[in-house]
């Protein structure tokens, strides 16, 4: 029913573009080709192509999405309901294709109708140019565009034929809460070592916040795989272990589903660069499993992933010991960047608010824009230390300075260390999502002691190194 919606809905798209193009172009075009000549510039037939490059990219670029894409959406016939894994195709193979793989032939078709269109645009400016219509000069974007998107397919058609489709096998199938989700990755390319590597694997919830599309990363590891040489190649192993309460796998569609997925990222000794996601991995309560067995590719016991943690919390959480023993940390004002837009955005919603001529305009605009100004300030002028010694821990929170809050905790009061999620930000299709680590009293009292920790993996590191610092 869904893909019924997208055809309609495309082809809607792709009939307004050609409407407005007939519509527009008609009367030139039907007199040249009546007269074999023009009576005037035809550079407003351009205005009739930007129309096919808007509303007819959309609606073709979509409808050619919908035919290369396979309709994964039908359930498969006889359906074990303990096994909802084999119930529709995208689960159903424990052979997972990468975003590279499946995108690469859309992009190319796209590019081919772009050309075509720009094809009549150049020759419409060339017919123009008679008329001394220089502004028709303006339509040469349009075949920029077009062969921007040609290079770009061209692009993604060399990385395939350099590295191959690199398919993930999973191992178990389905990856399993309770018990692991491991597998392997071949690249095919010889005579080249790997120079740095990392694999992510999360979970992460895609959800509608009225008509925009959000992403939220529920929860989150990251490994350096363990790499062998094969005949055609390079061979990636990994192995996370899924604790039981995490979520099981969606079938990704409606406002609000939850989705599996594995990123890795990899540089090669000469420089070039390989990235690869695998979307709607199929995750399910069975406690299985990897029949992998090398250390190096176990997330928990990797040498490798251990020192990538290590590396990364000594940027982010450099405690220095001092003379007494006691871990010293200081977070400066200013580390939050954020805060200043937000202090902007905020002040002209307040100045908007206060010089609008209208009742409603003066009263919400300033509560919010005030509101946001003051979050956005103390963000940016907020300062943390952090002091952690096998007695106590202990917090100090300034603004611009000044000495706003003090917390203290002492070690025998000291019931466990804890992740909070803060926010996460998004690029392109990649979200990472941050904690803070806090130190959770017997009480209920909570202390801040690190922020900006990405991932679980990162925020178990870091817990376990407060932990011996607490011993020592």
């Amino acid at each position: 029913m869904g893909r019924i919606i997208g055809y309609v809905f495309f082809g809607v798209f792709a009939i307004a573009g050609i409407g407005a193009f007939i519509g527009i172009s008609w009367e030139p075009l039907s007199f040249w080709l009546t007269n074999g000549y023009w009576n005037e510039s035809p550079s407003k037939i351009i205005l009739g192509c930007v129309f096919l490059i808007t509303h007819g990219g959309v609606g073709f670029g979509g409808l050619i999405y919908l035919w290369n894409t396979p309709d994964n959406s039908d359930d498969l016939p006889n359906q074990d309901p303990s096994s909802p894994w084999l119930s529709k195709t995208y689960w159903a193979s424990p052979i997972i294709e990468s975003d590279v793989s499946s995108s690469s032939g859309t992009i190319r078709k796209i590019a081919y109708y772009f050309i075509a269109v720009s094809t009549i645009v150049c020759f419409i400016i060339f017919e123009s140019l008679k008329f001394k219509d220089y502004d028709a000069l303006y339509g040469l974007i349009i075949p920029g565009i077009a062969y921007f998107i040609f290079w770009w397919s061209q692009r993604l058609e060399n990385r395939l034929a350099i590295y191959g489709l690199m398919p993930l096998t999973l191992d178990p199938h389905p990856a399993s809460i309770g018990g692991q989700c491991g597998g392997t990755i071949t690249i095919n390319r010889i005579n080249q070592n790997i120079h740095f590597s990392q694999l992510e694997l999360k979970c992460v919830r895609h959800y509608k916040s009225g008509k925009n599309s959000q992403t939220s990363v529920v929860w989150n590891e990251k490994m350096v795989p363990a790499w062998k040489n094969t005949i055609d190649g390079h061979e990636l192993a990994f192995c996370f272990d899924l604790e039981e309460g995490l979520i099981e796998s969606d079938i990704p569609e409606g406002r609000s589903y939850y989705d599996w997925e594995i990123t890795i990222q990899a540089e090669l000794e000469d420089g070039s660069k390989i990235r690869r996601r695998y979307n709607h991995l199929p995750v399910f309560r069975t406690a299985k499993q990897s029949r992998i067995s090398n250390k190096q590719a176990l997330a928990s016991q990797s040498k490798a992933t251990q020192q990538m943690h290590e590396a990364f919390l000594d940027k982010i959480m450099p405690f220095e010991k001092n003379s007494t023993g006691d871990f010293h940390l200081f977070y400066p004002a200013g580390r939050n960047k954020w805060g200043f837009l937000f202090a902007m955005v905020g002040a002209i919603f307040f100045v908007v608010g206060a010089l609008v001529d209208q009742i409603v305009f003066n009263i919400a605009f300033p509560i919010l824009g005030g509101s946001v100004f003051v979050a956005g300030i103390y963000s940016l002028a907020n300062s943390l230390d952090i002091t952690i010694n096998p007695i106590s821990i202990e917090t100090k929170r300034y603004i611009f300075g000044k000495l706003i809050k003090s917390k203290s905790l002492a070690s025998y009061a000291l019931k466990e260390f804890i992740t909070k999620k803060t926010h996460n930000t998004s690029t392109g299709k990649q979200t990472t999502q941050y904690y803070n680590i806090v130190a959770k009293g017997t009480e209920g009292e909570e202390l801040i002691v690190v922020e900006n920790i990405e991932g679980m993996g990162q925020a178990k590191a870091a817990i376990k190194r407060l932990r011996e610092m607490m011993k020592s």
